[in-house]
């Protein structure tokens, strides 16, 4: 997801962050933007001095985890500095179950699996994938039309969500 930031006074200054972060670090960079600091039990962490130029890199985990749940189609991800891990859940005529894909090529599905070739970090990347899964259930989707509870109503207001 391309996340543009725009800010006079930052002009003429333009960089371009091509690390990959998590939707984590969006609440904690502009609450440091706009000079509030983050509670401390933040899962996330302010990427202020990556856009300022003062770090190459962010501080985080070696894999960041996607998930796709849509419509029919699922898949987990694991996105590492040089591979990405994916675990189609859903089967697609022609598209692997598991895929190890080079991230500085361009990704397309089982014409540049190198699953194959590289088994030892295919292995490392689903145990992986599986410690991060068993550590952070699944949430009960709510199907759209769907009543809210009084306790939902009080999280989604805690949160901001709704008024």
């Amino acid at each position: 997801v391309p996340w543009l930031l725009f800010n006079s006074a930052w002009a003429p200054t333009v960089r371009r962050v091509t690390q990959p972060v998590r939707l984590l670090e969006l609440a904690p960079t502009l609450l440091e933007l706009v000079g509030i600091a983050p509670p401390s039990d933040f899962a996330g962490v302010s990427l202020v001095p990556l856009l300022e130029g003062l770090e190459e890199a962010a501080p985080l985990p070696e894999y960041i985890v996607t998930e796709t749940y849509f419509r029919d189609f699922r898949k987990i991800s694991a996105v590492g500095p040089s591979w990405q891990y994916v675990n189609n859940r859903t089967s697609v005529q022609g598209l692997p179950e598991h895929e190890l894909q080079d991230r500085s090529g361009t990704p397309n599905g089982a014409e540049t699996d190198q699953a194959a070739d590289h088994p030892d970090v295919l292995e490392r990347m689903q145990r992986f994938v599986s410690a991060w899964e068993a550590q952070h259930q699944e949430a009960t989707p709510i199907p759209v039309g769907t009543a809210l509870t009084d306790e939902l109503r009080e999280q989604l207001n805690a949160i901001g969500y709704t008024r």
